[in-house]
């Protein structure tokens, strides 16, 4: 039988496409600014996937675009940026969030930061940044 999220996933699949408009500036973003390189920098600072109780982890790649989305919009607390996520289709979209799957809350982005302390954030940040402003 399938779960509800995943029927509506199917249901959804192209959702971002129709709403999210071809111009929207997060989808230039998106083109233009490469995260591949996140989730690989911060591999050390994880367990081995599927070991030890828990849910898995956010990946990297998204907390980073969360933040990003942050430092973009001048969004000043975790739980405004928690909110609006979850409000804006477009938002939602530049994280890679199903329609129907929950978003990273504020005490997420808190540890997430306190996880890779401040030299790699900072170092994988200002790359992100240097990115952007590279491409205008």
């Amino acid at each position: 039988m399938r779960k509800v999220g995943q029927q509506l996933h199917f249901m959804c699949s192209d959702i971002y496409d129709r709403l999210v408009p071809r111009d929207h500036y997060l989808r230039k973003v998106a083109k233009l600014v490469n995260f591949s390189y996140v989730d690989k920098m911060c591999e050390s600072k994880y367990k081995a996937t599927g070991v030890g109780p828990g849910r898995p982890a956010e990946p990297p790649r998204r907390l980073f675009k969360f933040l990003l989305l942050m430092f973009l919009y001048h969004v000043k607390f975790e739980r405004e940026l928690e909110r609006r996520v979850n409000d804006s289709l477009a938002w939602r979209w530049f994280c890679g969030y199903q329609m129907d799957e929950p978003v990273a809350s504020h005490k997420t982005l808190w540890l997430f930061r306190h996880r890779l302390g401040p030299e790699l954030f900072d170092e994988i940040f200002a790359r992100l940044v240097d990115q952007c402003i590279e491409s205008g």
